[in-house]
């Protein structure tokens, strides 16, 4: 039989700290500290006397557990070996009719023999008792072994569980008198529990009712600052409808204007592109009148590029690319950027007498190793006798030949802007 659980114990203490906390949540008032104090210790000593009461009962239930699983093994044990010896005795009284049973045949032998033989008859039944006699004697002895046997072991087992019985009902009654010790204490702290616990639940209540009474006096007032708040939002909500209409008809109104000024400003916009394209054009038709006038005005040692208007000097003189450049500069020139290679290399070609050398013109490297001509615009790479070769050297130290027998641009080894590489040149107003 179970005398303690620890679900038992479990809900105990819940019941404890349940009971704590009503306490704990009421207003705490000076003529209730001493109360609840002297509760909560006392609460305190019986939970902790009771555990170790408890804990004490739970050792002893566990010794006799495991007595109990030691007398369940030593019977299983005895009836293991009671199993045996009754086999041992069955085959002995199975052994004794075989053992007959050869008397029998051996019997039937001799008076089988001969007549030579000197065995009597009397002499053969004579041997014959004798057999049985000793066979019946042996018998007698066998089965007192084993009874003999069988009663000790039956006698050890017997004194064993009469030692455990007796470690048995030495931990029930240490268990009897715990458990009567335990009653008489619970039984004894719980008269004191139940005058203080109720003169607390009293005190309890009757500070929840006032506190109750409170709180609906609260709650009124509340009510009613709650209907005043409700028309103090609703007048609110009306202000926030009207901010929101004049909020909407301002965006309408500044989208509006924004409309307008946006088209104005693309209205101008678009105005000074037209402006700036006209002036383009105006450009464009000025430059093609500017080259016509050229060709017109070309002063000598200029002469003028039939196809483009380009006022051109071509050297009869060699000189370094620096040479050349002050030569131009000194006639009011630059080295030529030719709008039309094969129109430049055509009027060279009459100048100089067909298949001529390269000319100095205006385009190198110096700019970050990058090909340009002197106005700044980048080389077509297109324009190279053999585009691999613009890359020769080390960038920022070359410069470039118009080769006339090739129509192309040519810089190579011999074409260094820091050498003394000299060669005629081509300026260009």
């Amino acid at each position: 039989m179970r005398i303690y659980s620890k679900d038992g114990e479990f809900h105990c203490i819940l019941k404890l700290l349940l009971l704590k906390l009503i306490l704990m949540s009421q207003p705490v008032h000076s003529s209730q500290d001493a109360m609840e104090q002297r509760i909560m210790e006392k609460l305190h000593q019986i939970h902790g006397e009771t555990g170790g009461r408890l804990s004490t009962i739970q050792r002893e239930l566990e010794s006799i557990r495991k007595l109990t699983a030691i007398i369940d093994g030593n019977y299983a044990d005895l009836v293991t070996e009671t199993s045996a010896m009754h086999a041992k005795v069955q085959h002995v009284y199975e052994t004794v009719p075989e053992i007959t049973h050869d008397i029998s045949n051996l019997n039937e032998k001799l008076f089988s023999l001969d007549g030579a033989t000197t065995i009597k008859e009397e002499n053969v039944f004579s041997i014959k008792e004798d057999l049985e006699e000793k066979l019946s004697q042996y018998q007698d002895e066998l089965l007192e072994v084993v009874k003999e046997q069988i009663s000790l072991v039956i006698q050890q087992k017997i004194d064993e569980f009469a030692e455990i019985q007796n470690t048995i009902l030495s931990s029930l009654m240490k268990i009897y008198l715990k458990v009567e010790e335990l009653l008489v204490y619970l039984g004894t702290n719980l008269e004191f529990l139940q005058t203080n616990v109720i003169e607390a639940v009293a005190e309890s209540t009757r500070s929840l009712i006032e506190k109750f009474a409170s709180c609906k006096d609260s709650l009124t007032d509340m009510n009613i600052r709650n209907k005043n708040t409700e028309v103090g939002l609703n007048n609110l909500q009306s202000t926030m409808n009207k901010f929101t209409e004049s909020v909407a008809s301002f965006r309408d109104n500044m989208e509006n204007d924004l409309i307008k000024l946006n088209n104005t400003f693309v209205n101008q916009k678009v105005n000074e592109i037209n402006k700036i394209a006209y002036i383009e054009r105006r450009e464009i038709i000025i430059s093609k009148e500017l080259k016509k006038l050229r060709t017109q005005i070309c002063i000598p040692p200029f002469i003028s590029v039939p196809q483009t208007g380009e006022c051109i000097y071509i050297s009869s003189d060699y000189a370094t690319f620096s040479q050349a450049n002050d030569t131009c500069f000194s006639h009011g020139a630059t080295l030529a950027v030719p709008d039309d290679l094969a129109a430049l290399s055509a009027l060279v070609k009459t100048q100089v007498g067909g298949i001529g050398d390269g000319l100095w013109i205006g385009a190198d490297d110096s700019y970050f190793g990058m090909w340009v001509w002197i106005n700044g615009t980048e080389v077509n790479p297109s324009l190279w006798r053999w585009p691999e070769l613009d890359s020769f050297g080390l960038p920022g130290n070359k410069c470039a030949l118009l080769d006339i027998t090739w129509i192309a641009l040519w810089n190579g080894e011999d074409t260094k802007c820091t050498s003394d590489n000299q060669w005629r040149f081509i300026c260009e107003i």
